[in-house]
């Protein structure tokens, strides 16, 4: 139990206030009980002077048929009862009027006191019948010698009740003094509790809120107080120091996840650049090496190398195979910088088109393909002239590349119905299709359909991953998905300079 309340500040607070609560009743008690009789002496001992000087300064002014009114108002004033008797005689007089319960005889040892003598019962002896109340002593009889108005002198014998107010009051406080006791400690028991509860629930509080604020459990950590002193102000601060703390690590913890992301985002970069590069490698080693055998064959007149001119021709299609595949590459590079930003602008979607199929038309009669083109008139979109034609002669080139003869390819815009501020863009060539677990893969970088390096029928791999980050740069959702007919790559575009929302389905809405 002791060990508790040494680490309770509660418990302290209240046994604490309790104790002083207890002893300080106590000592009034005591102090009521030791200096009444004292303080009720002495106040007494002032009355019965002022009756003297009363009766000094009235009396000699008052016939003695008429003083029973006098003595009757005299003695309700200073509750006291009096004694007459002749100073000479020893006799007592007849007064008219005065009330006889007001009336008392003292004993006659007393009645040869000097005038003005005042005689304790405490203090008296044989040979001292004149004794005077010691200092701090009750008077028990006070004498007097004074005339009326037309006879006298007469003594007057002033005695105050036997049973006085605070013996009575003291001898009923120490018949109670236990139970009186008992009510005390149960009021400072409530009282402690009521304390305890006022000082010691707000610091509580406190305590738990900056408990709960080193677990960084804000939302257990504040805190609302009215008070207005100094443990409303302290919680205030508190208070107020649990937001700003949260809002500073909330702060950091935003700070750190963005660093994290960017960290993450330069690692896969780098990554990406990597592979990016090991791969580019790869690609121009295969037509530098095919370079190089032509060369050396043609140079030492090796076989059919011979043939300088065929050979010659050969070796200028590769040159034109790897110029391609570096402006490509450099093309990628352009947009991998760090500082390469979209130019957003609206674009008339109908001459970026015509642009983009423009040098592939001959190439598509070659291969005895149609181009249809289903466009609304006067169509604007937003986004950078340069990466939206350099995405859509990629796509226009592979769909040439890739659809076989006699097929179609059909270039197709609309406007959304859910939407009217955006439309889609969909490049479908028919009678190819691709494996639905190699679509999501189309868009990486070197990555062929066909898995061989067959620069007829595989081609450089770079063509749908330059278009994937010109539209990422555009931020402009694209979705590749097999149709009835072949494979689309369908775009969403925006019309208007809001923000760009993503892309559910490829749905002609012409259709």
């Amino acid at each position: 139990m002791l060990k508790r309340i040494q680490e309770s500040f509660s418990l302290k607070i209240f046994f604490i206030t309790w104790a002083v609560l207890i002893f300080s009743n106590l000592l009034v008690l005591v102090g009521v009980y030791a200096f009444m009789p004292q303080i009720y002496t002495i106040s007494y001992n002032e009355s019965i002077h002022a009756c003297m000087e009363e009766m000094e300064e009235n009396l000699p002014r008052i016939r003695r048929e008429e003083s029973g009114d006098f003595f009757n108002e005299l003695c309700e004033k200073y509750q006291i009862k009096l004694d007459i008797y002749d100073t000479y005689t020893y006799k007592r007089p007849e007064i008219p009027g005065i009330d006889k319960n007001y009336l008392c005889q003292i004993p006659e040892s007393y009645s040869s006191a000097q005038e003005g003598a005042i005689v304790s019962q405490y203090s008296y002896g044989p040979d001292n019948e004149r004794a005077v109340a010691m200092n701090g002593e009750k008077i028990e009889y006070s004498i007097l010698s004074l005339s009326f108005s037309d006879c006298g002198p007469y003594d007057f014998a002033l005695i105050p009740p036997r049973e006085n107010k605070v013996n009575i009051f003291l001898s009923d406080l120490k018949r109670i003094l236990p139970y009186l006791t008992s009510v005390i400690f149960l009021l400072a028991f409530a009282m402690g509790a009521v304390y305890t509860r006022y000082i010691t629930g707000p610091v509580l509080r406190i305590s738990r809120a900056a408990k709960a604020m080193s677990r960084m459990d804000w939302k257990n950590s504040r805190l609302s107080f009215r008070r207005k002193d100094e443990i409303g102000s302290l919680a205030r601060s508190i208070d107020s120091t649990s937001h700003t703390l949260e809002q500073v690590l909330s702060q950091r913890d935003e700070a750190n996840e963005m660093l994290r992301r960017e960290l993450e985002k330069q690692k896969k970069l780098d990554q990406e650049q990597q592979e990016f590069f090991a791969a580019a490698s790869h690609e121009l080693k295969t037509p530098v090496t095919v370079l190089k055998g032509q060369l050396t064959g043609m140079l030492y007149q090796v076989g059919a190398y011979q043939d300088r001119d065929l050979y010659l021709k050969k070796s200028l299609k590769t040159v034109e195979e790897m110029e391609s595949r570096i402006l490509k590459i450099l093309e990628v590079s352009r947009m991998e910088r760090a500082d390469r930003k979209a130019e957003i602008r609206k674009l008339e979607l109908s001459k970026i088109l015509r642009e983009s199929y423009e040098p592939y038309e001959d190439l598509i009669e070659d291969k005895g393909l149609r181009l249809q083109v289903s466009l609304p008139d006067s169509f604007k979109v937003l986004g950078d002239p340069k990466l939206l034609k350099s995405a859509l002669e990629n796509i226009l080139e592979n769909a040439v590349k890739y659809s076989p003869p006699g097929e179609e390819i059909r270039i197709s815009a609309w406007k959304e119905q859910e939407d009217p501020e955006y439309c889609r863009l969909a490049v479908e060539n028919t009678g190819v299709w691709i494996p639905k677990e190699k679509i999501p893969r189309l868009f990486q970088a070197f990555y062929r359909v066909e898995g061989s390096r067959n620069k007829e029928t595989g081609g450089s791999g770079l063509g749908l991953y330059l278009v994937k980050r010109a539209l990422e740069l555009q931020k402009i959702p694209y979705k590749a998905e097999n149709t009835e007919d072949g494979f689309c790559i369908c775009l969403r575009l925006k019309r208007n300079f809001t923000e760009i929302g993503g892309i559910s389905e490829c749905t002609n809405g012409s259709s």
